[in-house]
């Protein structure tokens, strides 16, 4: 099994000569210090766009509607 962090995958693609800009969709990060660090060097040859998905919102509680008599 291989251990690949965000970090890892940045600078791998960050110093692939084909590779224009970095594209990320990420649902987790994981080592945080790993990745900022990684993306602070590698931006400043490369963008870099992270696209985060946003958890659904939950339904509105209401009350309980009384019945009308």
């Amino acid at each position: 099994m291989l251990d690949v962090g965000w970090g890892d995958l940045i600078y791998y693609l960050g110093d692939d000569p084909k590779t224009t800009s970095i594209v990320i969709y990420m649902e987790s990060i994981g080592d945080a210090r790993g990745f900022l660090s990684a993306a602070r060097e590698v931006s400043l040859t490369k963008p870099i766009i992270v696209i985060k998905p946003v958890a659904p919102r939950a339904p509105p509680k209401r009350p309980p509607r009384t019945p009308v008599h």
